[in-house]
């Protein structure tokens, strides 16, 4: 049997002519369970970006640690200058802030129900 989806349930982007009957083996979950669908589907989603951005930024930093190793002034590789370092060690650690969050996220995402926090103490 087809369940028929009104143009009121639909968001307004994805409205066409009239209504739409979707046949039972073509549906995802459950009837009105669209959103909790849709929703999980941006979690993981949001969370490979995220991964992804971060391998980028690693080789943003290795591409940065290559150029500084070959561009010379004042006679010497930019990379043995501490301003340089010093940025160069800044990137790294962003870098390990972004690794960390992708693995809490992670964590969280792929955990059984998290348990209730202590409560605070008095």
């Amino acid at each position: 049997m087809a369940t028929p989806v009104s143009r009121l349930e639909a968001p307004a982007l994805l409205q066409g002519p009239g209504e739409a009957e979707v046949g039972e083996e073509a549906l995802l979950g459950e009837v009105g369970d669209g959103f909790k669908v849709a929703m999980s589907a941006l979690e993981n989603g949001r969370y490979s970006v995220a991964a992804g951005c971060v391998g980028i930024c690693e080789g943003c930093v290795q591409s940065s640690v290559d150029y500084a190793k070959e561009r010379v002034q004042f006679g010497k590789p930019i990379a043995n200058f501490q301003l340089i370092q010093v940025k160069l060690a800044n990137m790294l650690a962003e870098i390990t802030n972004m690794q960390l969050m992708c693995l809490r996220l992670s964590q969280l995402l792929h955990a059984p129900e998290a348990p209730e926090p202590a409560p605070a103490a008095p």
